[in-house]
């Protein structure tokens, strides 16, 4: 059974009818971009240099960790809120995060056209949009959210030894270990070292730093009605009516106190 509501069984003629429904305008949208690079992708997924011990494996596990990060990160940005102060302290030491571990970079893999229901990740581009923020202000490097093509849950999931695996959220340093290893040695960049040989001092490149709310949408909902609305209203003051002299005679047969 899904998440629709079962609509009672009657025998009173109804109607089709459209509702309007405002949407979210807190809901993001997947980078587009991410699906530029996927033979780059699987060729990550079939490094060996992702162990379980180096990061952390399921859609749960990561979301604990963006949380813990963020809770960390907005304490230092914002010291004087009492509710994220009461946050922190109801974690536990084991859950604590260290300073270097909150300063390095890491990177999510998420294989995310192979979980079903699709709403179990909705809530990752929105976690990371708020971390990119904080760390950004902090002057830290951002994490990176790497959308895997359709069919790399079961090639990650064997990579790390594990029945399924959805997530996995790693350090960046072993990425970067994997494409050195990928490249037969030390990748020699000439354009890049022509590139910074000629750059403009003090060049200063757009960024964005804010991300604005989607504008709202109207949607409209299909459901149903009755046909005589007028005869369903009297029917439910008359029921109403009918409850309030059932409790004034309940009331009135009470014995006095």
């Amino acid at each position: 059974m899904g998440l629709r509501a079962r609509r009672p069984k009657t025998d009173k003629p109804s109607k089709s009818v459209f509702r309007p429904v405002l949407s979210s305008p807190f809901c993001l949208d997947w980078p587009q971009d991410a699906f530029e690079s996927t033979d780059q992708m699987k060729s990550w997924a079939h490094e060996q240099d992702f162990q379980a011990s180096r990061g952390v494996i399921g859609i749960n596990q990561c979301t604990r960790v963006l949380e813990q990060h963020i809770r960390h990160l907005r304490k230092k940005v914002m010291p004087s809120d009492k509710d994220d102060q009461k946050q922190h302290q109801a974690c536990t030491e084991e859950t604590a995060l260290q300073p270097q571990e909150c300063d390095e970079a890491n990177s999510l893999l998420l294989c995310r056209h192979d979980v079903d229901p699709a709403g179990l990740t909705a809530h990752i581009p929105v976690l990371f949009a708020t971390l990119s923020a904080l760390r950004r202000k902090l002057g830290l490097r951002c994490w990176q959210l790497l959308v895997l093509p359709r069919g790399s849950e079961t090639t990650l999931a064997a990579k790390m030894s594990v029945r399924r695996c959805a997530a996995v959220l790693f350090p960046r340093d072993v990425l970067v270990r994997s494409c050195i290893k990928e490249a037969h040695g030390q990748p020699a960049m000439t354009w890049l070292d022509s590139a910074m040989s000629a750059s403009i001092p003090n060049a200063s490149l757009p960024e964005m730093t804010s991300l604005s709310p989607a504008p709202p949408q109207i949607k409209l909902m299909r459901c149903r009605a009755p046909l005589d609305m007028n005869a369903v209203r009297a029917e439910k003051r008359a029921s109403r009516k009918l409850a309030r002299e059932r409790s004034k005679v309940t009331r009135r047969g009470r014995p006095p106190k």
